[in-house]
């Protein structure tokens, strides 16, 4: 069933770490995710907090390949009935005509629990009552930094093989190929271990925040530095 929902969590940060980027603070989760119980004001739809969470966000674009994000979603439900997919970005949104039409087209039935939220402006939290956040596009990417926040997040990423999306998610998520079948098998395999690869996406944190940053572009201008006062 297709919904236009809102979707809230617990971000208090008395529960968060923090992640200085872009000189931004953004609390993330350390070590439990904290869904409340708001849905969607007009249907009254809920996230049960023991059911699998997968994310999808993505601007509604031809690179990113909604189709088989789709596809799969509506394949995923045979083997996960209870399963809550939310799908966020510019144009993923019941008010698209071309994004419905692409839901009907690719199989989404009635009974799948697809949540349309388009635009948001608190990703983190999103991404904090996620399982599994994907990335379906086809081409035109370079290294995807929304694999990084997911896993900032805690939760685990799973991506095609896409510009250096494979790199990216190293250790911390599973590559699988364009079908369909391969996508939903990869979110399973998931499933069956959350709290491993949780565990795995958050100690890596530590690599994707800004001191790490500032640290690797200090070293390349002392070693620049270095080499000049070799040559004179």
């Amino acid at each position: 069933m297709l919904r236009a929902s809102v979707v809230g969590v617990d971000i208090s940060p008395a529960r968060c770490g923090t992640i200085r980027h872009r000189k931004r603070n953004r609390h993330q989760p350390i070590l439990a995710r904290h869904r409340n119980r708001a849905g969607d004001h007009a249907t009254g739809a809920r996230i049960p907090t023991t059911v699998p969470v997968v994310v999808f966000a993505a601007r509604f674009d031809v690179m990113k390949d909604h189709g088989l994000f789709l596809r799969s979603v509506a394949l995923h439900p045979l083997d996960r009935p209870e399963a809550h997919y939310l799908v966020c970005g510019a144009g993923m949104t019941l008010e698209n005509d071309a994004f419905r039409a692409l839901a009907h087209e690719s199989g989404i039935s009635s009974s799948t629990n697809l949540h349309a939220l388009g635009i948001r402006d608190d990703m983190p939290a999103v991404y904090q009552i996620a399982d599994i956040a994907v990335l379906t596009s086809a081409f035109g990417e370079a290294s995807p930094l929304c694999l990084l926040e997911v896993a900032a997040s805690g939760a685990t990423p799973v991506t095609t093989d896409v510009g250096d999306a494979a790199l990216t998610v190293q250790d911390i998520g599973c590559v699988t190929t364009h079908a369909p079948a391969d996508i939903v098998a990869a979110w399973d395999d998931v499933l069956t271990r959350p709290t491993e690869l949780r565990s795995h996406a958050l100690a890596a944190r530590t690599g994707f925040g800004g001191d790490r940053m500032i640290a690797e572009y200090a070293a390349v201008a002392l070693g620049l530095l270095g080499g000049n006062r070799a040559v004179a």
